[in-house]
C-alpha cells in the first residue's frame, strides 16, 4: 500500500536472487549461492535452505506441500515445502532455467538439451518427453489437457499433456526465450527475443490472429491477461495495454530501462520492475480511463500538424488519401509533406 520496506534479507556476499513464491506465510526463492531459501513472510527470518550443485534461476512452483524447482546442475528437485527435505530428483541433459509447472500429477519442465520433460510429480519418474529443435528456457502452460511452450528453434509448440504428441506447432519471426506464453478466453499469447512482436494465436489450431509491433524485442517479460487487457513489458523501456482480443493498444508507460520482468496485478495496480533500477506500481483503472482522453489530444495534434501540411499546400487543400493515411498512423508528418509537394508539382 506504501512502498515502505518491512523486512531485508541479505543472502551470500553476491548473489543474483530470482522471483519469489508465497504461500502459507512463507517466502520461497532460489539464488545463484547454490540454495533454495524459505523464509517467513512478515520477519524475513529464515525458515531453512536447501542447497543444489548450482545457480537457481528458476522461481520454485508450490502443489500439495512440495515445492518443484530446477538448478544448473542439471537436476529438478522435489521438496517438502515445510521441512527443506528431499524427496525425489530427476537429472536433464543439460541444465534447468525455466520455473516448472505441475498439472494433473504431471510436472514439465524444458532445459537447453531441446526437451520438454513430463515426470510423475510424486514419484519423479519420467513419463515422457519430447524434442524440439532447440534450446527450451520459457516456463511452459497448461490449459485443457494441452501443454504450450516456446522454444529458439523459432517455434511454439502445443502438445497433449497426457501422452507428449504434438497437436500442432507456430513458426514465429524470432525465438522464444524466456518469455514464457499466456492463454486466455482461446487466445495464446507470447513475444519474442530477437523481433519486436507479440503474437496472438488460435490456442485450438495455432493460426495467427493478430501481432503487435514494439519498438525492441520481449526477451523476458511473460505476457499476462486480466478483464479483457493483455499486460507485457518489451526491451523498449514501455509496458504495453493492448486489447486482448483486437491487440488495438490502449495505452503504454515508459520506464527509463529494459522491461525484462513479467508484471503481476493486485487490487488494480500493476507491478513491475525496470533495469532502471526502479520497481513500479501503476494504477491501471486510471490509465484505462485515461487512454481515450490521451488518444483524442493526439487526434487534435495531428490535426494541428495537418494544417502545417495545407500551409505547405500552394492552393491550401490536402489530398484526402493522404490526410487518411496520416491519420491512421500509416505514413508520419515529413512523408505526409512529402506526398503532399509531389502532388503540388503535378
Amino acid at each position: 500500500k506504501t512502498g515502505k520496506e518491512k523486512w531485508k534479507v541479505e543472502v551470500g556476499s553476491y548473489n543474483s536472487v530470482k522471483s519469489p513464491i508465497s504461500s502459507q506465510s512463507t517466502v520461497y526463492f532460489g539464488a545463484s549461492d547454490y540454495f533454495l531459501y524459505a523464509l517467513d513472510s512478515d520477519t524475513g527470518k529464515e525458515k531453512w535452505k536447501f542447497e543444489t550443485g548450482g545457480n537457481i534461476n528458476s522461481s520454485p512452483f508450490h502443489s500439495n506441500g512440495i515445492l518443484y524447482f530446477g538448478s544448473e546442475d542439471c537436476h529438478l528437485y522435489a521438496l517438502d515445502s515445510k521441512t527443506g527435505k528431499e524427496k525425489w530428483k530427476f537429472e536433464a541433459d543439460d541444465q534447468i532455467i525455466c520455473s516448472p509447472v505441475v498439472s494433473d500429477g504431471i510436472v514439465y519442465f524444458g532445459s537447453p538439451d531441446c526437451h520438454l520433460y513430463a515426470l510423475d510429480s510424486k514419484t519423479g519418474k519420467e513419463k515422457w518427453k519430447f524434442e524440439a529443435g532447440d534450446y527450451v528456457e520459457c516456463s511452459p502452460i497448461v490449459s485443457d489437457e494441452i501443454i504450450y511452450f516456446g522454444s529458439h528453434d523459432y517455434h511454439i509448440y502445443a502438445l497433449d499433456s497426457k501422452t507428449g504428441k504434438e497437436k500442432w506447432k507456430f513458426e514465429a519471426e524470432g525465438y522464444i526465450d524466456r518469455s514464457s506464453p499466456a492463454i486466455a478466453n482461446g487466445i495464446l499469447y507470447f513475444g519474442c527475443s530477437n523481433n519486436d512482436f507479440l503474437y496472438a494465436l488460435d490456442s485450438e489450431t495455432g493460426k495467427e490472429k493478430w501481432k503487435f509491433e514494439t519498438k525492441d524485442c520481449i526477451s523476458n517479460s511473460s505476457p499476462i491477461v486480466v478483464e479483457g487487457v493483455i499486460y507485457f513489458g518489451s526491451d523498449d523501456c514501455h509496458l504495453y495495454a493492448l486489447d486482448s482480443e483486437t491487440g488495438e493498444e490502449k495505452w503504454k508507460f515508459e520506464a527509463e530501462g529494459n522491461i525484462e520482468t513479467s508484471p503481476l496485478i493486485s487490487d488494480g495496480i500493476i507491478y513491475f520492475g525496470s533495469q532502471d533500477n526502479h520497481i513500479y506500481a501503476v494504477n491501471i483503472n486510471i490509465a484505462n480511463e485515461l487512454a481515450p482522453i490521451k488518444k483524442e489530444e493526439e487526434l487534435r495534434n495531428k490535426e494541428l500538424e495537418i494544417q502545417m501540411i495545407d500551409e505547405a499546400d500552394k492552393n491550401g487543400i490536402i489530398e484526402e488519401n493522404i490526410k487518411t493515411q496520416y491519420i491512421s498512423g500509416e505514413i508520419t508528418l515529413e512523408k505526409a509533406i512529402e506526398l503532399q509537394s509531389q502532388h503540388n508539382k503535378e
